[in-house]
This record gives structure tokens, C-alpha cells and sequence, in this order.
């Protein structure tokens, strides 16, 4: 699109941008509008919430890749994925682990 990833902030303690405004306001959007797993926010409302006068620059979709509308993908459909871990035991496995 031929437009730059602008910062957001800085740490003035080390001298140096910490976070580009599009992570930023992504990080604010999930932050305030995705608490959890089963939220309702849309693509659509994650790419309004970062429009221009907010990242300074363009948010969009690339339809080549993904056509489904974005007002039917949830955020936590698109971003997400639950985890389940089984924790296992050393006893778990048929192996001599003294032998390491």
C-alpha cells in the first residue's frame, strides 16, 4: 500500500519506540472488546477500530486469500485457537530417563 508502520509510544527510560500504532490499537481492541474466547467482535469490528485516523495508515483484508464476509468471523474464530494440554508423567513413557 506504500505506507509506513508508524510508532506509538516510546520509552523514554532506554530512548527507543516500543510498539507501532497497529499493534497498539490491536492490543487495545482484544483488550477491551474480546474478554473471552466466546466474544462476539467481528473482523469487521477489529478493522473499524483501527481506521486511519487511529494506525495512520490503511487496515485491510486481503479478499484473494479470504473471501467470507467479515461480519460472519469472530476476532477469536480468525486470531484464536483453544489449547488442551495433558500433562504427562516421566512414568507416562517407557523409558529410563536416569540414563540422560
Amino acid at each position: 500500500v506504500g505506507e509506513d508502520s508508524l510508532s506509538h509510544h516510546n520509552d523514554r527510560s532506554i530512548g527507543v519506540y516500543i510498539i507501532d500504532r497497529y499493534a497498539y490499537y490491536m492490543q487495545q481492541f482484544l483488550d477491551e472488546k474480546v474478554l473471552a474466547l466466546e466474544s462476539n467482535s467481528s473482523l469487521e469490528n477489529f478493522v473499524k477500530y483501527c481506521d486511519k485516523s487511529k494506525c495512520i495508515s490503511t487496515v485491510g483484508v486481503r479478499r484473494d486469500l479470504y473471501d467470507k464476509s467479515l461480519k460472519e468471523v469472530r476476532v477469536t474464530d480468525f486470531f484464536g485457537a483453544r489449547r488442551y494440554a495433558h500433562p504427562f508423567k516421566s512414568n507416562d513413557f517407557n523409558f529410563d530417563w536416569s540414563t540422560l
